[in-house]
């Protein structure tokens, strides 16, 4: 009785042994070390050598696929690191982030977001930002926000906020995700600074009338009285 059997070139179908990448070859040699380990008592030799070859085949593939998964598990808990770091630092930022879509809508924003603005963050979502600026400032912002979503490099200005715990200044510096459709933004509070900007103003301008006011001409006087 006359027996058949598949057809098997060069010993194996499942790999070509030609044009193959370092990488792939890296990885081969690693499983057929790891399977050589493995091997503590090797089977003997098999009268069918083209089952022996797709067998042996067949279990470096298998270390192979294991190697690979390794490698991913690891990725992926590199990648989960990073982005908690990433998670940490956008959360708990003293700068204020918002993500806006192409309407001006609020996407996300940070802690310190809500607090630039006195509003729970769950009540901000999907809110116009716009609205949070002030009325005297609407055509300014409408600008600033068009050329944020257009271009690729930040835009910086000021603008007056009002907020839940009144009139604050801010200075806003925006970049557009290249699409067109959102764009991140990043306020500073610069209230007190221009408090103490305008504060100085004001004493500079109080000594000034004071000096040309005065009638009578003013003389500077050394330690002697002279």
């Amino acid at each position: 009785m006359k027996t058949f059997s598949a057809p098997i070139h060069n010993g194996a179908t499942m790999r070509k042994k030609t044009n193959v990448p370092a990488g792939d070859a890296t990885l081969r040699q690693e499983a057929e070390n790891i399977l050589s380990k493995r091997r503590k008592h090797p089977s003997p030799p098999d009268p069918d050598q083209n089952a022996q070859r797709l067998l042996h085949e067949l279990q470096v593939h298998q270390v192979e696929l294991e190697l690979q998964n390794e490698e991913l598990r690891q990725t992926r808990d590199r990648l989960e690191t990073t982005l908690t770091q990433y998670t940490d630092l956008y959360e708990f930022s003293p700068t204020s982030y918002f993500t806006l879509d192409k309407r001006g809508k609020i996407l996300r924003t940070n802690l310190a977001g809500a607090a630039l603005l006195g509003i729970p963050r769950s009540n901000l979502l999907g809110n116009d930002f716009g609205r949070y600026v002030s009325n005297q400032e609407n055509k300014s912002w409408s600008d600033f926000f068009g050329q944020v979503l257009a271009a690729s490099t930040k835009i910086t200005r000021e603008f007056p906020i009002e907020t839940n715990q009144g009139h604050l200044h801010a200075l806003a510096e925006g970049v557009g995700d290249g699409s067109g459709d959102q764009c991140r933004l990043a306020f500073v509070d610069m209230t007190e600074r221009k408090r103490a900007q305008e504060a100085s103003r004001e004493i500079g301008k109080y000594f000034r009338n004071l000096y040309e006011k005065t009638p009578a001409m003013l003389h500077s006087i050394d330690s002697e009285g002279r």
